[in-house]
């Protein structure tokens, strides 16, 4: 073979075993079900090709989708035209009416006439008024797949934007967002047709990675800079960036201005000037000049984000934001502020910190811990850079974004839903959403209650993500079930079997939101001591209510003798709660290895042995109480007096005593001197 037939073979070789050429291939064999022979021709129609975000992502993904085999071509209606020279040199044609020199009348009806001359089979408008004018013509000339984009959190525009993308919502196949967040701002459309949404996310290319070159920064910002940290943000000054919780973090952490400054690169656009004068204003007055500086726009950002140490976002709401990204792929931490869905951003204590908007505090803390720990900013840039090559690779966004345009054509010309190709995991199910959140949210089988881990949190994760869905604050839901749980011992105060039967549905549902509260911190990220110390005092408030108020219903038929049997029951089930504490404390000072006896203590464990111990364990705790005693209510429905209930709750209470004198007993034989019985 000679080196050039080897050399030819080697490249077919090398371009089979790319992932596209696979999904080229079954792209193509999708279409060919249908009937379609020709490449499927997609229009992507954006404002203009300046340097923004939103310019940024098509120019980064129409090559990818072109080498999948797509006819793909770009429109847009008023410039610049910064990026149409990168657009052309990948072969990407590219339509321009400038709205603005043709005015209203002309400018639609050459742009219907591009849609029929040219009949295309996708109209993707990107963003902003595209989706008007673009979207619009699509529908109005019959392209078969007209999808919609939005960019952001929030609506902007005001209420003309607002109707007429409200009347493109009720006509389009659905909407393209780079963010699950997004579907926010298109919530706020007139629901003349529930929005369909597909997430798509930012795309970074390896071909736009800056190379190693000249500094970055000139001789007069090297010099300011020195041999200081730097913390840095890149975006434009407006409202919605927040440049001012910048200012005010740097502020806050002016302590460290020998050692660290802080650089923000972005311009002002001309209805935010006032804005900027106010920072340059804020940075003279408050003495911030020595260690803050606004830098003007650059076309070079990966340059600045070589001088830093860790990056921060302050925005209010956000898309998906490409700064963020780019600092990911350079390398570096992230702080940022809950602003957008932050699942493929940050996760927590591994590549970086998510802190509330609008609050310097929390972010002044957590970059000041970056500062601190220079182990813990190389460990959090290497997972920065995992997490981008996974998340935001330029052809494997494209790629799915190729399956939403070929899955809605399929839906349009009536044939099956797209299945998902071998190589691109399927969305899981409901239930098997529900089963990995269980994995992360809720405790072991070993660490939970047996009634909670078997009964209740079958329940509880679904509830919990509901409560998320509806905005419910951890803590919130923590006084609820602090609330049904004294309205459940009130109903059995009263001492009558209805009200022992609705007193046990209350603790029923207190239980439910108590498991609850835990699960849905953990989901939002919001545990907290002040919450966890509230979780604490509402278990000691409802458990008490609930001893005493068993006691005192009881006590209307069968005397006061069940006061003090109720007052014993109390003190045996407070005792226990106090001496696992104990228990923990003397294990460690006797150097028995149990830090962790207050969860694998001889009561804690024993109910994974069996289910006889499980059960013994439920009866020993207040779900045992409120269950059992439902449980005896019901039966006593069915017969005079209050036997059952009464009998149950000497039994109960045997039991807790038997159960607090084990653990007093464990303590006791780790004490100094007893380790021969321990043992």
């Amino acid at each position: 073979m000679s080196s050039e037939a080897a050399s030819t073979l080697g490249c077919v070789t090398a371009a089979a075993d790319r992932p596209w050429d696979f999904r080229r291939r079954w792209l193509r064999s999708r279409l060919r079900a249908l009937g379609r022979t020709g490449p499927l021709r997609v229009l992507i129609a954006g404002n203009s090709l300046g340097r923004g975000g939103a310019e940024h992502q098509i120019a980064r993904l129409m090559p990818h989708l072109g080498e999948l085999g797509l006819s793909v071509e770009h429109f847009y209606h008023s410039g610049p035209h910064g990026l149409r020279p990168r657009l052309e040199q990948c072969g990407v044609r590219s339509h321009f009416l400038d709205k603005g020199r043709l005015g209203q009348q002309r400018f639609w009806c050459q742009l219907l006439s591009l849609m029929r001359r040219e009949r295309y089979d996708v109209v993707h408008a990107f963003t902003g008024t595209a989706n008007v004018y673009a979207g619009g013509a699509a529908l109005l000339t019959g392209v078969p797949v007209v999808l919609g984009g939005w960019r952001n959190r929030v609506m902007a525009g005001g209420l003309p934007m607002r109707l007429a993308l409200s009347l493109v919502n009720a006509c389009n196949s659905g909407w393209v967002v780079n963010a699950s967040t997004n579907a926010e701002a298109l919530g706020r459309l007139w629901h003349l047709r529930r929005p369909k949404v597909h997430v798509v996310a930012n795309a970074l290319d390896p071909r736009d990675h800056r190379a190693p070159g000249e500094p970055w920064a000139d001789a007069e910002l090297s010099e300011w800079i020195g041999d200081r940290l730097v913390i840095g943000a890149v975006g434009s000054l407006t409202t919605q960036k927040d440049p001012e919780l910048f200012l005010d973090m740097a502020g806050a952490l002016r302590h460290l201005a020998d050692r660290t400054c802080f650089c923000w690169v972005g311009g002002a656009p001309q209805r935010q000037a006032e804005l900027a004068a106010r920072l340059h204003r804020r940075i003279a007055v408050e003495g911030l000049a020595g260690h803050v500086r606004l830098l003007a726009p650059t076309d070079d950002v990966g340059g600045f984000l070589d001088l830093l140490s860790a990056f921060v976002l302050t925005s209010r709401w956000e898309g998906c934001p490409n700064a963020v990204t780019e600092a990911m792929r350079a390398g570096l931490p992230i702080v940022m502020t809950d602003c957008t869905d932050t699942a493929k951003l940050v996760e927590w204590d591994r590549n970086g910190y998510v802190v509330p908007p609008g609050r310097v505090g929390p972010l002044a803390l957590r970059v000041e811990q970056l500062l601190a720990d220079p182990e813990r900013r190389r460990r959090f840039g290497e997972r920065s850079q995992a997490l981008c090559r996974r998340h935001f690779d330029a052809a494997d966004n494209a790629w799915e974004l190729a399956k939403v345009y070929v899955h809605e054509w399929e839906r349009a010309r009536g044939g099956p839903a797209t299945a998902s190709p071998p190589d691109v995991e399927p969305r899981p199910s409901r239930a098997a959403r529900a089963r990995a959140l269980k994995q992360k949210l809720q405790l072991s089988r070993t660490e939970s209650e047996p009634y909670a881990w078997h009964v209740v949190r079958r329940v509880s994760i679904h509830v919990t993500l509901l409560l998320a869905r509806l905005g419910v604050s951890p803590n919130a839901v923590t006084l609820l079930a602090m609330a049904l749980g004294l309205a459940g011992a009130c109903a059995w105060a009263l001492g009558t079997d209805l009200g022992f039967v609705a007193g046990g549905m209350l603790f029923q549902l207190m239980y439910l939101f108590d498991c609850c509260d835990g699960e849905l911190a953990r989901h939002l990220d919001r545990t907290s001591p002040r919450g966890a110390f509230l979780d604490l005092t509402g278990h000691f408030f409802v458990n008490s209510a609930m001893v005493l108020g068993a006691g005192i219903g009881l006590a209307r038929g069968a005397g006061p003798w069940v006061l003090w049997l109720s007052a014993g029951a109390l003190l045996a089930l407070l005792g226990d709660e106090y001496g696992r504490g104990v228990l923990l404390r003397v294990a460690q000072k006797a150097g028995k290895g149990l830090a962790d006896a207050h969860e694998h203590g001889s009561f804690r464990s024993m109910k994974s042995r069996s289910r006889v111990y499980e059960v013994a364990a439920f009866l020993c705790g207040a779900p045992g109480l409120f269950t059992g005693m439902l449980a005896a209510a019901a039966a006593d429905l069915a017969l005079p007096g209050d036997s059952v209930k009464l009998t149950f709750m000497v039994g109960w209470t045997v039991i807790v005593l038997a159960k607090f004198a084990a653990r007093l007993r464990q303590a006791y034989l780790y004490l100094p001197g007893q380790e021969g019985q321990a043992s």
